[in-house]
């Protein structure tokens, strides 16, 4: 846990995921006040995770052993309108895997016009065919499913938001059983290649769904003490994990939840920067961050009027920035440029 949360009855826990890139530093894109300001003045903490998954985990006191996934898939599933159980899940993404010279790129289904009726079709055409090996798979929603087997593998996985671009190879399961995860995937690719869900795709323009990524395993846990009073968010793991946790849950809107000045910490999950990382796109996520800076506003507003006690915002990238209303008057502390706040990334091209 980052923090005792039943000292800080008025707390709002802001995960940000891609608010500090990293993004290409184009200076006349990155012109954020507020957000400078806030960031020269505010606390910096080191924390040991490192993107939205681990630092959502963390949060809520769920733990997995040394060298083992996160739980991901099943408590996404959950979120998605599963029944939990005590199963082992994966989270299993339909992909488009783009050749490359060499190498295989993946994307996601989000953005290819993917209907539930060709993700039940492709789907049952892998449960048919993996039968005999103990597999199944639910195709929740059409764009993320989850699969259980008989036997929990020894396998550890790298989730959409570390592959999502960028050449499959350096990213595939590792563990004793890795090898026969890779068959798997190899198998599948060439399952749904052949199938007529694809040919169609195909002949209308549209981007064929050749694979699955596998990521994310484990089994669902009863969380016993919720450390949020309230949770606003859009994103399908959070949502799970306050499902698991009894913990009152509603979408993200542009509008601050009422409950902000309530007795008891809060949780907000702003994920709308998110896919703008991934595609690696400068000017969507400067729009962006514009975006989120316009709808900070009144939230500082309300911690410089001690209607909350402080925000503690998670760029989910091993940082936390802790603010509260005495941090607003650090006017000894220089502004500095938002580009100053950047996650590198030396391999930007991918």
């Amino acid at each position: 846990m980052f923090v005792n949360m039943a000292n800080k009855n008025r707390s709002i826990h802001l995960l940000v995921p891609g608010l500090l890139g990293p993004m290409p530093a184009l200076d006349e894109l990155l012109q954020f006040l507020l957000l400078e300001l806030l960031l020269t003045r505010c606390t910096r903490e080191r924390l040991t995770c490192g993107d939205l998954d681990s630092t959502l985990f963390s949060l809520f006191g769920v733990e997995s052993a040394a060298g083992t996934d996160l739980p991901g898939g099943a408590f996404r599933r959950i979120a998605d309108g599963a029944t939990a159980d005590d199963r082992f899940w994966l989270q299993a993404n339909p992909v488009f895997l783009r050749p490359d010279i060499d190498r295989l790129l993946l994307f996601d289904s989000e953005d290819l016009d993917f209907s539930q009726q060709e993700a039940d079709a492709l789907a049952t055409l892998f449960n048919d065919y993996f039968v005999a090996e103990g597999l199944q798979l639910e195709a929740m929603t059409p764009h993320r499913w989850y699969l259980t087997l008989d036997d929990d593998p020894d396998l550890t996985t790298h989730g959409l938001a570390h592959v999502f671009g960028r050449n499959i190879d350096l990213f595939l399961p590792q563990g004793s059983d890795a090898m026969r995860w890779h068959r798997i995937m190899n198998e599948t690719q060439m399952l749904f290649h052949s199938s007529n869900i694809n040919f169609e795709r195909e002949s209308r323009g549209k981007a064929p769904i050749n694979s699955l990524w596998f990521s994310g395993g484990g089994r669902s846990c009863r969380i016993q003490s919720s450390p949020f009073n309230f949770v606003q968010t859009d994103d399908a793991m959070t949502r799970g994990l306050a499902a698991m946790s009894d913990t009152s849950v509603s979408d993200f809107t542009s509008d601050l939840p009422e409950m902000a000045g309530a007795e008891g910490p809060g949780l907000i999950v702003y994920s709308k920067l998110q896919r703008t990382i991934w595609r690696a796109d400068p000017f969507d996520w400067s729009d962006g961050v514009a975006v989120f800076e316009a709808w900070l506003t009144p939230l500082v507003e309300r911690l410089r009027k001690k209607q909350i006690d402080e925000i503690r915002l998670y760029p989910c990238n091993g940082d936390c920035y802790r603010l509260t209303a005495g941090d607003l008057r650090r006017f000894w502390r220089r502004r500095k440029p938002f580009s100053h706040w950047l996650d590198s990334n030396p391999d930007f091209k991918r």
